[in-house]
């Protein structure tokens, strides 16, 4: 019979495992990537998206919401991005990435 040591073990062996092999996602990474996607379709292909519509419509006082139309409309870089608002490259990231969970809380709650 296994202790309750070795259970543990054996699971975070086990999650390792799938998180390599890309199988298992934090729930952070997972919302980011759909909302990521959703944000690449709307600006390219679909803007008939209504709840990413109304989601965007909830974050317009956000003042890095530029941010979102000039990586995903414009194909601008991070780096691009962060030069014309002269801010550094970890704001524009940080800040790309807050935006697009806020988005996915918005349209989840």
């Amino acid at each position: 019979m296994l202790d309750e040591a070795e259970v543990i073990r054996i699971i975070k062996l086990t999650i390792k495992e799938l998180r390599q092999q890309e199988l298992l996602q934090d729930v952070e990474i997972a919302a980011y990537n759909e909302i990521s996607d959703r944000l690449t379709k709307y600006f390219a292909l679909d803007p008939q998206d209504d709840d990413l519509a109304d989601a965007l419509k909830k974050i317009e006082s956000d003042r890095y919401r530029p941010i979102l139309w000039m990586f995903y409309r414009d194909g601008y870089t991070v780096e691009e991005i962060a030069e014309r608002l002269n801010v550094d490259v970890r704001t524009v990231s940080r800040n790309k990435k807050r935006i697009c969970l806020e988005i996915y809380k918005k349209m989840h709650m």
